[in-house]
């Protein structure tokens, strides 16, 4: 983690739609092509207006020229408001199911474990990132999620951001640990 980054101008952003329930927050990130997260904001507060402004104020300053954002629940229906606010062309849609989930973790996994990916020195990312598990159900299948009574919020937009960066079309990339 740090808050030093290079002078990298081509930015990517990625958002986790929260809800403002429950502490569900509502995330952004940039990170530039190097893989290092310049800008995060979290909050739980903000009406549908605030926070598509806030996005939009980000969007201005950094000129992300690809901005993916998690389609499910009240996703879709943000990233509509969105999409007309910054214009359809520079939005992907991420639907959030459970091999899609794993697909982006395992994706940030690997690039934290080989030193690829640079985090912002921030609190609440430590403590989601730190409460962060892997759970294999009774059926087999791998899950990733917050421990009880944390949050993920910060974790998701984060490996959907990153996903931004490694997806050189509107496709994910598979990768396997």
């Amino acid at each position: 983690c740090s808050n030093k980054f290079n002078d990298n101008k081509t930015f990517y952003m990625g958002i986790d739609w929260g809800s403002g329930t429950e502490k569900d927050y509502a995330v952004i990130v940039i990170m530039n092509a190097d893989k290092q997260m310049v800008d995060i904001r979290y909050f739980n507060d903000k009406s549908v207006e605030e926070t598509i402004a806030i996005i939009k104020d980000m969007y201005d300053k950094y000129k992300p020229v690809k901005v993916t954002v998690e389609q499910n629940s009240i996703g879709k229906i943000y990233g509509d408001v969105l999409s007309r606010t910054i214009g359809k062309p520079n939005v992907r849609f991420f639907n959030t199911t459970n091999d899609t989930k794993n697909k982006i973790i395992n994706q940030l996994q690997l690039a934290i474990q080989k030193h690829e990916i640079q985090l912002l020195d921030d609190v609440e990312l430590k403590v989601q990132f730190s409460s962060y598990e892997v759970q294999l159900t009774p059926t087999g299948k791998t899950t990733f999620n917050a421990t009880k009574a944390a949050h993920d919020d910060i974790v998701m937009a984060t490996a959907i951001c990153l996903d931004s960066i490694s997806s050189k079309s509107g496709t994910l990339d598979l990768v396997f640990i």
